[in-house]
Protein backbone atom coordinates (compact mmCIF):
# COMPACT_ATOMS: atom_id res chain seq x y z
CA UNK A 1 0.00 0.00 0.00
CA UNK A 2 3.10 2.34 0.63
CA UNK A 3 4.18 1.71 -2.51
CA UNK A 4 0.89 2.47 -4.43
CA UNK A 5 0.31 5.89 -2.21
CA UNK A 6 3.92 7.14 -3.14
CA UNK A 7 3.56 6.41 -6.89
CA UNK A 8 -0.36 8.28 -6.64
CA UNK A 9 1.44 10.98 -4.73
CA UNK A 10 4.72 10.90 -6.91
CA UNK A 11 2.13 11.35 -9.88
CA UNK A 12 -0.29 14.18 -8.24
CA UNK A 13 3.31 15.96 -7.84
CA UNK A 14 4.19 15.56 -11.38
CA UNK A 15 0.23 16.35 -12.81
CA UNK A 16 0.21 19.51 -10.75
CA UNK A 17 3.88 20.93 -11.93
CA UNK A 18 3.10 20.03 -15.88
CA UNK A 19 0.00 22.30 -15.04
CA UNK A 20 1.91 25.06 -14.01
CA UNK A 21 4.86 24.75 -16.14
CA UNK A 22 2.48 24.41 -19.24
CA UNK A 23 -0.37 26.96 -18.10
CA UNK A 24 1.38 30.31 -17.81
CA UNK A 25 0.64 30.69 -14.20
CA UNK A 26 3.89 31.89 -13.58
CA UNK A 27 3.80 34.47 -15.67
CA UNK A 28 0.21 35.12 -14.40
CA UNK A 29 1.50 35.77 -10.77
CA UNK A 30 4.59 37.91 -11.98
CA UNK A 31 1.67 39.89 -14.11
CA UNK A 32 -0.28 40.55 -11.09
CA UNK A 33 2.47 41.47 -9.03
CA UNK A 34 3.20 44.03 -11.73
CA UNK A 35 -0.46 44.83 -12.43
CA UNK A 36 -0.12 48.11 -10.01
CA UNK A 37 3.14 49.91 -12.05
CA UNK A 38 0.93 48.81 -15.65
CA UNK A 39 -1.30 50.75 -17.56
CA UNK A 40 -3.66 50.18 -20.37
CA UNK A 41 -0.69 51.71 -22.69
CA UNK A 42 1.85 48.71 -21.72
CA UNK A 43 -0.39 46.65 -22.98
CA UNK A 44 -1.31 48.24 -26.25
CA UNK A 45 2.24 47.93 -26.25
CA UNK A 46 2.69 44.44 -25.94
CA UNK A 47 -0.25 44.12 -28.48
CA UNK A 48 1.89 46.08 -30.94
CA UNK A 49 4.50 44.19 -30.51
CA UNK A 50 3.15 41.78 -32.77
CA UNK A 51 4.71 42.69 -35.99
CA UNK A 52 5.05 39.15 -37.71
CA UNK A 53 2.74 35.93 -38.34
CA UNK A 54 5.82 34.38 -36.14
CA UNK A 55 5.79 36.84 -33.50
CA UNK A 56 1.52 35.84 -33.76
CA UNK A 57 2.96 31.44 -33.33
CA UNK A 58 5.07 32.23 -30.55
CA UNK A 59 2.84 34.38 -28.69
CA UNK A 60 -0.37 31.52 -29.36
CA UNK A 61 2.50 28.57 -28.72
CA UNK A 62 3.07 30.11 -25.07
CA UNK A 63 -1.14 30.71 -24.70
CA UNK A 64 -3.75 28.24 -26.12
CA UNK A 65 -0.20 26.23 -27.54
CA UNK A 66 0.88 25.42 -23.83
CA UNK A 67 -2.36 24.20 -22.24
CA UNK A 68 -2.84 21.82 -25.25
CA UNK A 69 0.81 20.69 -24.80
CA UNK A 70 -0.02 20.45 -21.43
CA UNK A 71 -2.68 17.55 -21.89
CA UNK A 72 -0.85 15.25 -24.48
CA UNK A 73 2.19 15.42 -21.42
CA UNK A 74 -0.31 14.30 -18.88
CA UNK A 75 -1.82 11.80 -21.24
CA UNK A 76 1.53 10.17 -21.46
CA UNK A 77 2.14 10.35 -17.82
CA UNK A 78 -1.13 8.73 -17.67
CA UNK A 79 -0.20 6.14 -20.09
CA UNK A 80 2.99 5.47 -18.46
CA UNK A 81 4.73 7.11 -21.70
CA UNK A 82 8.10 9.14 -20.71
CA UNK A 83 9.96 11.42 -22.50
CA UNK A 84 12.25 9.09 -24.03
CA UNK A 85 9.77 7.08 -26.31
CA UNK A 86 9.00 7.94 -29.59
CA UNK A 87 5.73 8.09 -29.34
CA UNK A 88 5.80 10.92 -26.66
CA UNK A 89 7.17 13.29 -29.14
CA UNK A 90 5.08 12.23 -31.92
CA UNK A 91 2.41 13.28 -28.89
CA UNK A 92 3.79 16.87 -28.25
CA UNK A 93 4.42 17.40 -32.19
CA UNK A 94 0.61 16.78 -32.69
CA UNK A 95 -0.16 18.71 -30.02
CA UNK A 96 1.85 21.62 -30.93
CA UNK A 97 0.62 21.60 -34.52
CA UNK A 98 -3.25 21.17 -33.21
CA UNK A 99 -3.05 23.99 -30.74
CA UNK A 100 -2.57 26.33 -33.77
CA UNK A 101 -4.61 25.12 -35.64
CA UNK A 102 -7.50 25.11 -33.17
CA UNK A 103 -5.85 29.28 -32.42
CA UNK A 104 -6.17 29.82 -36.37
CA UNK A 105 -9.89 28.34 -36.58
CA UNK A 106 -10.56 30.38 -33.20
CA UNK A 107 -9.30 33.35 -34.95
CA UNK A 108 -11.35 33.27 -38.23
CA UNK A 109 -14.57 32.43 -36.33
CA UNK A 110 -13.92 35.37 -34.35
CA UNK A 111 -13.25 37.43 -37.52
CA UNK A 112 -17.14 36.34 -39.26
CA UNK A 113 -18.86 37.08 -36.62
CA UNK A 114 -16.70 40.38 -36.28
CA UNK A 115 -14.75 40.47 -33.37
CA UNK A 116 -11.53 40.26 -34.95
CA UNK A 117 -8.64 41.51 -32.50
CA UNK A 118 -5.02 42.97 -33.05
CA UNK A 119 -3.44 39.76 -32.85
CA UNK A 120 -5.15 37.25 -34.96
CA UNK A 121 -3.99 34.93 -38.25
CA UNK A 122 -6.69 37.24 -40.22
CA UNK A 123 -4.57 40.42 -39.41
CA UNK A 124 -1.93 39.08 -41.36
CA UNK A 125 -3.80 36.46 -43.89
CA UNK A 126 -7.03 35.85 -45.51
CA UNK A 127 -9.38 34.01 -43.96
CA UNK A 128 -8.84 31.10 -47.14
CA UNK A 129 -5.18 31.30 -46.22
CA UNK A 130 -5.60 31.21 -42.15
CA UNK A 131 -8.07 28.10 -43.19
CA UNK A 132 -5.86 26.65 -45.75
CA UNK A 133 -2.86 26.81 -42.60
CA UNK A 134 -5.38 25.75 -40.39
CA UNK A 135 -5.66 22.32 -42.62
CA UNK A 136 -1.99 21.66 -43.23
CA UNK A 137 -1.62 22.21 -39.54
CA UNK A 138 -3.93 19.35 -39.10
CA UNK A 139 -2.70 17.21 -41.38
CA UNK A 140 0.71 17.12 -40.14
CA UNK A 141 -0.59 16.77 -36.39
CA UNK A 142 -2.63 13.52 -37.59
CA UNK A 143 0.52 12.28 -39.40
CA UNK A 144 2.75 12.68 -36.51
CA UNK A 145 0.60 10.06 -34.86
CA UNK A 146 -0.21 7.60 -37.37
CA UNK A 147 1.79 5.03 -36.49
CA UNK A 148 -0.06 4.13 -33.23
CA UNK A 149 -3.57 5.87 -33.47
CA UNK A 150 -6.36 4.10 -33.30
CA UNK A 151 -8.68 6.54 -35.27
CA UNK A 152 -9.50 8.90 -32.04
CA UNK A 153 -6.87 11.65 -32.19
CA UNK A 154 -7.09 12.20 -35.91
CA UNK A 155 -11.12 12.52 -35.18
CA UNK A 156 -10.28 14.85 -32.42
CA UNK A 157 -8.24 17.00 -34.72
CA UNK A 158 -10.39 17.14 -37.71
CA UNK A 159 -13.55 17.74 -34.81
CA UNK A 160 -11.48 21.00 -33.98
CA UNK A 161 -10.35 22.29 -37.42
CA UNK A 162 -14.29 21.84 -38.64
CA UNK A 163 -15.98 23.18 -35.59
CA UNK A 164 -18.09 26.57 -36.21
CA UNK A 165 -18.03 27.71 -32.63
Amino acid sequence: IKVFYEKIKNSKTACATILTDNSGANQVTVFRGASDYLSKNHIILIEEAIKTVDDLINLHNLKTGRLIRASAILGCLSANIDSSCKEYDSLISYSEKLGLAFQIIDDVLDSKEGKLENNSFVNFMSVDQAMNEAYRLTDEAISSVRSFDNGILEELAHYLTAREY
